[in-house]
């Protein structure tokens, strides 16, 4: 599927759920992956995430969702007016007793943070204030209770080697200079990055770097207290 837009890949009622570049949905049970057009009644701008067992979406200027006993998107919520969807990454993190859906997008060419809770209002976090800067196709992690965006491409066609973090469930965030990627893994957009929690481990898998694609496994320590030349290794 050349045209799938695989950042919007989801999990929903044990299925797999990607929206195509033209707005349209394709499904697939997690064993066959063998995906096909699922109709819905409206046209979907963006596929989000599934938060607190349904699945979200934009769709205009309005926020729908999709209950585990439903065939169809119901709308929701109103979008509010300062909302925007460029270049948006989504991911989902526990709040305190629930779980949250965040959204990164940008604004005023600025980076935005959002939350969407399971009634479907979303709020602005982080307004466009340069805390962090515009960035397409950034990575993102969770760790504990931090959140973490990594990477990415800058406005000015540069890719991004810092990481910014969050402690407070997305509402302040700060550049984190123990995970500053130049020393050795330099730039990078696109990487799968996943996190061991046992033991402090992010592992950032392929992606794009400067060179094009990226064929490198890098492994990092999360809760290391100082910068001690970051202790990243391939």
């Amino acid at each position: 599927m050349e045209n799938a837009l695989w950042e919007t890949l989801s999990v929903f009622n044990d299925s797999l759920w990607i929206q195509l570049s033209d707005g349209s949905l394709v499904t697939s049970d997690k064993e066959s992956l063998s995906f096909s057009k699922r109709k819905t009644a409206c046209s979907i701008d963006r596929l989000l995430f599934e938060v607190n067992g349904d699945l979200w979406a934009i769709s205009g200027s309005s926020v729908y969702a999709m209950k585990p006993d439903s065939a169809d998107f119901s709308c929701v919520n109103t979008l509010p007016s300062d909302f925007s969807v460029e270049d948006a990454t989504t991911f989902t993190a526990a709040s305190g007793f629930t779980q949250l859906g965040y959204i990164y997008s940008v604004k005023d060419g600025q980076g935005t943070i959002w939350s969407l809770d399971y009634k479907g209002n979303l709020c602005l976090l982080l307004p466009a204030d340069g805390t962090i800067p515009a960035l397409t196709n950034p990575m993102v992690y969770i760790y504990n209770k931090t959140l973490g965006i990594v990477g990415g491409t800058l406005s000015d066609g540069t890719l991004s080697t810092l990481c910014y973090t969050s402690y407070s469930s997305g509402k302040t965030w700060t550049e984190d200079s123990h995970k500053d990627l130049s020393n050795n893994i330099g730039g990078i957009e696109y990487a799968g990055v996943f996190v061991y929690s046992d033991d402090g481990q992010l592992i950032i898998v392929g992606g794009n770097d400067a060179n094009g694609a990226s064929s490198i496994v890098w492994k990092g320590v999360l809760n290391q207290i100082t910068a001690d030349n970051l202790n990243y290794n391939d």
